[in-house]
């Protein structure tokens, strides 16, 4: 296993290939073939026939030292002047569902289907094509591995060549009999949503550790199967998913349906595998229940000690309590994924769209104090009442009908034929997820800047009403002109007691805040039932601020503004008082997410003492209602130096949300508030 470790690692270091450019080339002529010819048949034609003519054209290749074979080349360029538009990602599909039953399986359940309309007729016909192409593909693959195995004149590989084809000839209709072959048409139909995907990601893979243990257990008893050689498999396959996508989550653990803890000895050996490959993908999230196990937390720190943030935490309770408040039955949110960063949706059954929509809070406070700063209020209830429904007027009246363009797009202009096969209620209805056939049809509401409206409210609050120590007027100037006056900007930034610092009239106001915005997000709904799920965060944006104006919590044009829940960064909040006004928020009503990070020393998880401490850090914090805790263990001078020399440091793994990346391929943005937060701990 070491040599092919080394291996894996190499040729990942060593990508792209030249090979890797040629067929990303040829798949994007494929795709401008397909769509010219077809510009006016519907969308769901056009996508099965492009994925029909990948599955016939793309080249396949296996290389020398592969266990698990496909190529994942998902990229597509200018597919919108072709009339296609990508369906967006961000969603979880049924992986268990073809594990069960195979390609032959699905291909009989598509063909039952019994259309009732013209429409779902033609979706039928478009679904059968995609899923006998994936077939058409792995039969190819299961030729090219029994040819290489005729030329192999090293004795081992020709013996792995001939499992390959063997597992892929078995694929072609049959279901999977072992943990290699689940594993490999769990690539196999990663590759297939990705290419529907036209260049979209966040295609997550939920409760994998479920879906693949009963194979790997019957493997197990019956002496197929050692657990270094089911730790080679999932390294190999790390690799494989490592090409491309960069937040396809797989969540780890958590309850079942019966509210039982349903972590396994795959979900530590997939943690412990992670660990030893060090890819940036799958991106490893725990479902943490009171119930999780030492084992369970012994493979999460270890796995976190390798500095490249992975686990993710997410507190069971809370989440599937936020799915619940969401419209979820209590069966279907027990049984919920991660997608791509830290957005809980019903695996399988939900057309998500988790990064669909934004809202940007500080530009609604803003807009109302250019609109109402001639007007005079009495106290600070007052004031926080008129910008409430002030808030409400805005919403309605321009960002919902917003919204509903955007959704009715997809209606009209995207189609996934292949995703409609794995997504309840598409696969027995015959309509698409675009045309709301998913059993819950969402949109996510991503909210930018929560730290930064508490704690501008806070500042109006102290400094205004309860002080006096300015006019309402002179603080909207200063905001207005980004702040001349370089004394009040001082104030205004460096106040005590803001959100994050447990104060708690700060908190009482942030806990305020948070469940009046979902209060006015969760009831109002789309066309078709489409039923928005909101978060605090909006992915990269609290970054790229440079034309987000000055706020009043003391923050000036384009400086940074919050992250996701957490506090603003000039807070002065230290990680337990961080953590306690984080949890004091409404998180049961935003099961799209919201999230917190800290980053600590690399020395903290080093030994038994630090990693103790960590586990009672995370659990204390979900104990009070916390729903996730990102770890990330960063010196800033280690950065630092990356940033000043990357060919040194071309293999430090960096996760920013879900999102895992080598941290010398960012840009300069990005690398300096890394740098910054770290330095701050957050």
């Amino acid at each position: 296993m070491n040599h092919r470790l080394e291996q894996i690692v190499k040729r990942f270091q060593q990508r792209p290939a030249a090979w890797e450019i040629a067929d990303k080339q040829q798949l994007n002529g494929i795709f401008q073939r397909i769509a010219a010819k077809s510009r006016t048949a519907p969308p769901v034609v056009k996508m099965a026939d492009y994925l029909g003519a990948a599955a016939r054209e793309l080249p396949v290749r296996i290389q020398e030292y592969e266990l698990i074979v496909g190529s994942d080349i998902y990229e597509i360029d200018c597919c919108c002047e072709y009339g296609f538009f990508p369906n967006g990602g961000h969603y979880s599909a049924d992986y268990r569902l073809p594990l069960q039953v195979g390609l032959g399986g699905m291909i009989a359940r598509i063909d039952a289907i019994e259309p009732s309309t013209p429409e779902t007729a033609t979706n039928r016909k478009a679904m059968l094509h995609a899923w006998r192409s994936l077939s058409l593909l792995i039969e190819r693959y299961a030729d090219e591995a029994a040819n290489l195995a005729e030329q192999e004149n090293c004795r081992d590989r020709q013996v792995e060549l001939r499992q390959i084809a063997e597992n892929c000839r078995r694929l072609i209709l049959d279901k999977p009999e072992t943990f290699h072959q689940a594993l490999q048409l769990t690539y196999f139909i990663q590759i297939f949503l990705h290419l529907e995907g036209l260049g979209s990601n966040s295609m997550s893979f939920g409760r994998l550790d479920q879906f693949l243990y009963p194979f790997y257990r019957r493997d197990r008893q019956c002496g197929r199967l050692t657990v270094e050689q089911a730790e080679e498999l999932w390294m190999c396959f790390a690799e494989k998913v490592s090409y491309c996508d960069c937040s396809q989550n797989l969540v780890l653990g958590g309850y079942d349906t019966n509210g039982r803890e349903a972590g396994n000895e795959l979900s530590c050996l997939i943690m412990r595998a992670q660990a030893a490959v060090k890819m940036r993908q799958p991106s490893l999230s725990l479902r943490v229940t009171p119930q999780t196990g030492d084992e369970a937390w012994a493979a999460a720190l270890t796995l976190a000690a390798g500095g490249f943030g992975m686990p993710s935490f997410f507190n069971d309770p809370v989440v599937i309590k936020a799915l619940e408040n969401t419209g979820a039955e209590k069966t279907d949110a027990c049984h919920y994924a991660i997608i791509g960063c830290y957005e809980a949706n019903v695996q399988g059954c939900t057309y998500g769209q988790t990064t669909a929509l934004e809202l940007s809070l500080p530009a609604v406070l803003l807009d109302f104090l250019k609109e109402r700063q001639a007007r005079q209020f009495d106290d600070f209830d007052t004031f926080l009442a008129a910008w409430k429904q002030f808030f409400i007027e805005r919403y309605e009246q321009h960002y919902l009908p917003g919204y509903q363009l955007i959704r009715e797009r997809y209606a009209t202009q995207s189609a996934s034929p292949f995703l409609a096969g794995i997504l309840a209620d598409c696969g027995h209805s015959g309509r698409l997820p675009e045309h709301y056939g998913a059993k819950y049809n969402w949109f996510g509401l991503n909210i930018l800047g929560f730290g930064t409206l508490a704690d501008s409210f806070y500042v109006i609050k102290k400094l205004v009403f309860d002080t006096g120590a300015f006019e309402l007027a002179e603080l909207i100037e200063q905001v207005r002109l980004n702040f001349p006056d370089e004394s009040f900007y001082q104030r205004c930034r460096n106040l005590p007691g803001k959100y994050g610092t447990g104060n708690p009239e700060s908190d009482e106001l942030a806990r305020g805040l948070s469940g009046f915005i979902a209060q006015v997000v969760l009831p109002r709904k789309l066309n078709h039932d489409v039923q928005l799920s909101p978060s605090l965060f909006r992915f990269l944006s609290d970054v790229y601020a440079a034309e987000i104006p000055a706020t009043p919590d003391g923050r000036r044009l384009g400086e940074r503004v919050s992250y996701g829940a957490a506090p603003t960064e000039s807070a002065g909040a230290t990680p337990t008082s961080l953590l306690r006004s984080a949890a004091n928020l409404r998180t049961d009503l935003y099961a799209n997410g919201t999230p917190i990070s800290l980053t600590f020393p690399p020395e903290l998880l080093a030994d038994a003492t630090g990693r103790r401490q960590t586990r009672s850090l995370i659990e204390a914090f979900f104990a009070q209602g916390g729903f996730h805790l990102q770890l990330s263990l960063q010196d800033a001078d280690i950065l630092r130096e990356a940033r000043a020399c990357p060919e040194q440091h071309r293999d430090l793994l960096i996760r920013i949300s879900g999102h895992s990346n080598y941290f010398v391929v960012l840009d300069d943005t990005l690398q300096q508030a890394l740098i910054e937060r770290a330095a701050l701990g957050r």
